[in-house]
């Protein structure tokens, strides 16, 4: 028997991707974080869109430009 065919697939996978590794230790210890940071940022960008286009609504609603 070959000594490479002895040793398990998976023996080198925690080095060879350190960057999964990273990701995987990160989200099991920030996961409510990650979670909550995303909800606020697209609650921003909902607010910030609302907040932009608000003007433009406004001026068609008072001078009904729309019919």
């Amino acid at each position: 028997m070959n000594q490479l065919e002895s040793r398990p697939n998976t023996s080198l996978s925690w080095l060879l991707s350190p960057v999964r590794v990273v990701c995987i230790l990160a989200w099991r210890q920030y996961k409510l974080h990650c979670v909550l940071l995303l909800g606020a940022v697209l609650g921003l960008l909902f607010l910030g869109l609302l907040f932009f286009s608000m003007p433009s609504a406004l001026s068609n609603k008072i001078f009904n430009i729309a019919g």
